[in-house]
């Protein structure tokens, strides 16, 4: 879900993780300070990136 303004990838041992860095979303489920997945479209605070080639078109 790397369109998701939230999504950060971290890669350890060749893994790609995503981590959800939206601090609103991390306390409604009381898992502040955690790295907490990305759920992607189905989160609720999904918001797309801004994309700079999008406005070039």
């Amino acid at each position: 879900m790397d369109n998701c303004k939230y999504s950060k990838n971290k890669i350890v041992d060749g893994f790609k993780h995503e981590i959800c860095s939206n601090e609103e979303l991390k306390k409604l489920n009381k898992s502040n300070g955690k790295n907490i997945p990305c759920m992607g479209r189905e989160c609720g605070k999904f918001e797309e990136k801004y994309n700079k080639q999008e406005e070039a078109k």
